[in-house]
């Protein structure tokens, strides 16, 4: 799935954002290198490299798809555009996927409209990654995202570019939002769900 150049990058895009994330270190840049690749199971960049160009391509796609996995457990997001928490799990027949979402109306149903939420991906990253109870993935790359949605699955922080490409329909809500809804037929609705889960 992953070419051996998107290997060595996931290496270096590591290595680049650490300096800046962690100046106090005072690492120099084949320091950081060296220690992702060693986070990744090599000995140090060089073998890395040299490990990963000796694979045949068939081989190099498992484990390609392994090191970009890790890669997208330990990147962090960047500050420059919002994140949007997807979920990504087995359904009852398909993968079917999920979203932390904010109320923008009632439809004239009387149900609750929801679209993704924008979040400030950093904080809400480290936050959960503190939990340490499962992967959290930081998705800016199309391919990175059908891999997480189709094989790794679980939370993810999405670019909202490749968020609002990907998941259009979530985000095209506005539409079904009714400025003069019955608060009778919202109450009824409410009473169902609550009678639903409670019996």
């Amino acid at each position: 799935m992953f070419e051996y150049q998107e290997c060595v990058n996931s290496v270096k895009n590591l290595a680049k954002q650490a300096r800046s994330y962690y100046p106090s270190l005072n690492w120099k840049h084949n320091q950081w290198l060296n220690h992702y690749a060693k986070a990744f199971g090599y000995q140090g960049y060089n073998h890395f490299c040299s490990t990963l160009e000796g694979f045949p391509k068939d081989q190099l796609q498992n484990v390609s798809l392994k090191l970009l996995r890790m890669y997208c457990e330990k990147i962090e997001p960047s500050l420059d555009c919002p994140y949007y928490e997807y979920y990504s799990f087995y359904g009852s027949e398909n993968i079917e996927t999920g979203f932390y979402s904010q109320y923008i109306g009632w439809d004239k149903n009387g149900e609750e409209v929801r679209v993704p939420r924008p979040l400030i991906g950093l904080g809400s990253v480290k936050n959960q990654r503190k939990l340490g109870k499962k992967p959290i993935y930081v998705i800016e790359d199309e391919k990175h995202l059908i891999a997480w949605l189709f094989v790794w699955k679980g939370t993810a922080y999405i670019a909202e570019g490749l968020a609002k490409d990907f998941f259009k329909s979530n985000f095209d809500k506005e539409k079904l939002v009714c400025n003069d809804v019955d608060m009778d037929v919202v109450q009824l609705r409410y009473r169902e769900r609550m009678s639903h889960i409670f019996g």
